[in-house]
């Protein structure tokens, strides 16, 4: 690994460059990359969040059953309303059989005392996590220029 030039002829180590880099303000464009990727984290996490407090109260295996008992009667009309057999019967038909499945599967995965147990490890972590990342939101606020909101819409601004 080489230095990297400097100013009038300046070498620095890479650790050098890092330090300098780290110890300026970020611009603008930085702030917004840094802001609109902690938005996104946090909003994948907060939707994972969702899912797994869906799993540890049982909303989940809920949702599961019902959906399997409508695809279930979904094929029971099926078996009926159509008496001779085509390929878009056949097709409706292999593609409600597959998610029968999966959702028998999945309700099959929510009975699982190991599951559940990973479920809520999951979702303890997952609210800490952005708890943790929410946090920063007020430090990057501090080291970014004053514009950083102006820049970005807050969802309440997007309704």
């Amino acid at each position: 690994m080489g230095n990297t030039q400097a100013a009038a002829g300046e070498q620095l180590t890479p650790e050098e460059a890092t330090q300098r880099r780290l110890a300026r303000k970020p611009t603008m464009q930085e702030c917004l990359s840094y802001r609109l990727s902690l938005d996104y984290v946090v909003s994948n996490l907060k939707y994972s969040t969702i899912h797994h407090d869906a799993v540890a109260d049982g909303t989940m295996l809920k949702a599961w059953e019902q959906e399997s008992d409508m695809l279930r009667e979904q094929l029971s009309i099926l078996s009926k309303f159509y008496q001779h057999n085509n390929q878009a019967k056949e097709r409706m038909i292999q593609q409600l059989t597959a998610n029968l499945e999966e959702a028998e599967s999945q309700i099959e995965r929510q009975k699982n005392p190991d599951e559940l147990k990973r479920c809520r490890g999951m979702q303890t972590m997952h609210h800490q996590f952005v708890r943790t990342l929410e946090s920063m939101i007020p430090l990057l606020k501090e080291e970014c220029p004053d514009g950083i909101e102006l820049h970005r819409k807050e969802p309440s601004e997007t309704k």
